[in-house]
């Protein structure tokens, strides 16, 4: 999958292989782009996706598949949703920025007797400043990565925007804003500023 082949380019094949081989991947393409002017064949190759969500006679709309599959699948998971601000621009559908804002209310209040974890995606270029303090405000917690430079290179950082019952405790020990850094090795987090 293309998720898989980008994880290759910066992580070592055989760690990708068994983190992979526990993940499943839902595609909502069909509901995506149905009423849209994308030809079919562009994204309708896959069958499994189409049959678990009742064929393609199915006319649901992307945010009811989206609620079929986090039903069916999210309990006890952690589940990684690509991305948010894709349901508004959802073509076709007839989707107000509340109702995402009330999805996610609604997803939060869910994921604690799912007894899982929904990590969302957002690009915040997409968004107004209300519109990201609306998503702030309806989950639980918010890491904003961004790029800082110093000196001749560029850092990548992890700032924690919210994160109920944990914030507080970060804002005491002054570590909200944290470097980030992919490797071989995976994903390191530092709360030790490196002078470049």
């Amino acid at each position: 999958s293309l998720i898989r082949r980008e994880l290759e380019l910066v992580l070592e094949t055989e760690m990708v292989g068994a983190a992979t081989d526990a993940v499943t991947f839902h595609d909502l393409s069909a509901e995506y782009f149905r009423l849209s002017p994308v030809p079919r064949d562009w994204y309708s190759d896959r069958t499994a996706t189409i049959s678990d969500l009742g064929g393609d006679e199915d006319r649901t709309s992307v945010p009811e598949a989206l609620g079929d599959v986090l039903s069916a699948h999210a309990p006890n998971n952690l589940v990684v949703i690509d991305s948010i601000s894709d349901l508004v621009g959802a073509t076709g559908e007839d989707i107000e920025w509340s109702d995402v804002t009330t999805l996610l209310k609604g997803l939060t209040k869910a994921s604690h007797s799912w007894d899982g974890l929904i990590l969302l995606l957002v690009n915040i270029d997409t968004l107004t400043d209300t519109e990201y303090g609306q998503l702030m405000d309806a989950s639980e917690g918010t890491f904003e990565f961004t790029w800082e430079s110093g000196g001749s290179q560029r850092a990548r950082t992890m700032v924690v925007r919210q994160f109920r019952g944990v914030l507080s405790q970060l804002e005491d020990e002054n570590i909200v804003r944290f470097e980030t850094e992919i490797h071989e090795g995976g994903f390191d987090v530092s709360d030790v500023r490196k002078i470049r």
